[in-house]
């Protein structure tokens, strides 16, 4: 009776024990499966911003820069009023702004091929990890957000300086001609 008892305790403890194998690894499998898709998708937004970048950059940005400065110079050298109209000095001010807020938008688009390229990187990385149970499995979770925190702040940066080159690049073109049309008057 005993052994009878013995016998059926040790093979309720291999079933609990093979229960809860199987438990962690289908729990463990699942954890995997869900770092992947959030890899996939951080691979996949970081796709999209990069066709974004690449669809909406304006590789006109130094011929606008240069014009503004083109017309800056000839009214600084050759206007000699005492007065200014207030619409005159607005519309100066407005157009010198232009040149200001796409200088550093001119060095950010060189950085965000790089960014792009060094970010999927860091991503595939992560991913052929997690596939191979390679690195600390606990921080993988860490990881991934880690990196979605970057493709945000790409996200962010890119959004922003596209919508300061649409405006921009607007204000260009409803100022360049009278401008340049009045600094070309006072250079005669």
């Amino acid at each position: 009776m005993v052994l009878y008892l013995s016998l059926c305790f040790y093979t309720m403890v291999n079933k609990i024990f093979l229960f809860v194998l199987l438990f962690l690894f289908i729990s463990c499998n699942r954890s995997k499966e869900k770092q992947l898709n959030k890899v996939n998708q951080l691979l996949s937004t970081c796709d999209s911003l990069e066709n974004i970048y690449k669809l909406e950059k304006n590789d006109s940005i130094p011929y606008f820069i240069q014009g503004v400065m083109d017309v800056e110079l000839k009214i600084k050298k050759n206007f000699t009023s005492d007065t200014v109209s207030l619409d005159f000095a607005k519309k100066i001010n407005r157009f010198k702004m232009i040149r200001k807020k796409l200088k550093p938008i001119l060095k950010q688009n060189m950085k965000f091929s790089t960014a792009f390229y060094e970010l999927k990187q860091s991503i595939l990385t992560l991913k052929k990890d997690i596939e191979n149970n390679a690195g600390d499995k606990n921080r993988y979770e860490e990881y991934l957000l880690f990196e979605e925190k970057k493709v945000n702040s790409i996200k962010l940066v890119l959004l922003d300086n596209l919508k300061i080159q649409k405006e921009q690049i607007k204000n260009y073109h409803e100022l360049h001609n009278e401008l340049y049309g009045i600094s070309m008057n006072i250079t005669k």
